[in-house]
């Protein structure tokens, strides 16, 4: 009886600590798997090599087919922010800044 009672409460912890993870995991993820403080690199592999640089003073790459608009750091090259103009004109929010 002790010995089953230790595993249902050690099963019970690890699903504690599995579920805790995949939520703080799912909050970091957004539309096309992108989330604040991607790298450049890490970007272009989602969503292949940007359009254009409309940037002045910091980077804005945009990226036409999808119509994605991501901003970088200049500091590190980190994702900071990312809207989608969508067809009617709405921006979505990808990654919030």
């Amino acid at each position: 009886m002790k010995t089953r009672l230790i595993i249902l409460a050690g099963l019970v912890v690890t699903s504690m600590v599995l579920a805790s993870y995949l939520i703080t995991r799912y909050d970091r993820q957004t539309h096309y798997g992108l989330y604040k403080g991607m790298t450049y690199q890490q970007v272009v592999q989602l969503l292949g090599q940007p359009a254009e640089d409309i940037g002045v003073g910091i980077h804005v790459y945009v990226w036409e087919s999808s119509q994605i608009y991501a901003t970088f750091s200049l500091y590190d090259s980190r994702l900071i922010a990312a809207v989608q103009v969508m067809p009617d004109g709405q921006l979505r929010t990808l990654v919030k800044p």
